[in-house]
């Protein structure tokens, strides 16, 4: 390669890492800011009054069959009264977020790609996730929202990671390793939020469907979409889902 062209690739990769830092700059700053809201209040007077399995049933009976999300807003930091706890969760969320995304494309474009190319790229997909995003206020600040949806996104990406690295496992053991962290991060995305839950059975069934044929893999993806399916039905299937649709006006009509 030419030194200009060198040169010019370099400098690009550096522009796009400053708008990637300037862009998640100010919602890292912004955390500080954060005050909690609307539900948030709601799930913390329910969690401090009921133990884990007695929200765990009630609402899976009346109310939701997300499971894990039932679960997750139990760390609500209402619940312990810490208004710092809640300002510090959304700065985690969006550093958690940031170290995903470079994960997932440090994984996938290791081999094409060196360190500073990587965060170049990621820099950049980070920028426009972020741009493209309904509402920032509620993806990265409200509680009760980012534990529901923006969580499992971030545990979406580390469950392609461990699927990329489950094909590239040269051994059983490794083969093994991946598919059991495959299995609790499936359990935990399905029972987070309806459109995970769609997006985490198709890249399954579709990864399971391309492999049927491949002995060596062939056993581990089974078992890990019979998980997925089981806890897609235990999701869908919950009481609390028909107990809601039959409570809105609009249940059951599909325009």
């Amino acid at each position: 390669m030419l030194p200009q062209e060198n040169r010019t690739r370099n400098y690009s990769i550096i522009i796009l890492i400053t708008i990637g830092l300037y862009t998640l700059l100010p919602f890292l700053l912004l955390t500080q800011y954060t005050h909690p809201a609307a539900d948030d209040f709601s799930f913390a007077e329910r969690d401090t009054n009921l133990s884990f399995w007695a929200a765990q049933v009630k609402y899976y009976l009346n109310w939701s069959g997300r499971y894990f999300g039932t679960a997750i807003v139990r760390i609500n930091p209402l619940t312990f009264d810490s208004l710092v706890a809640y300002k510090l969760y959304a700065l985690v969320l969006l550093l958690l977020l940031s170290v995903a995304v470079y994960a997932i494309v440090r994984t996938v474009g290791q081999d094409t790609f060196n360190r500073k190319q990587t965060t170049g790229l990621a820099a950049m997909l980070l920028t426009l996730y972020i741009l493209q995003l309904p509402s920032t206020s509620e993806g990265f600040y409200f509680f009760s929202t980012y534990a529901t949806y923006q969580f499992p996104n971030i545990l979406l990406l580390v469950l392609l990671i461990v699927l990329y690295r489950f094909f590239r496992a040269q051994n059983s053991a490794g083969r093994k390793l991946y598919t059991g962290l495959a299995i609790l991060l499936c359990i935990a995305i399905v029972g987070s939020n309806e459109m995970a839950l769609v997006i985490t059975f198709t890249t399954v069934f579709v990864l399971a469907t391309i492999n049927l044929k491949h002995r060596l893999y062939r056993p581990y993806l089974i078992l890990l979409l019979i998980v997925c399916i089981i806890c897609c039905l235990v999701a869908v299937l919950a009481p609390g889902n028909f107990n809601r649709m039959t409570e809105h006006p609009n249940g059951g009509r599909l325009v």
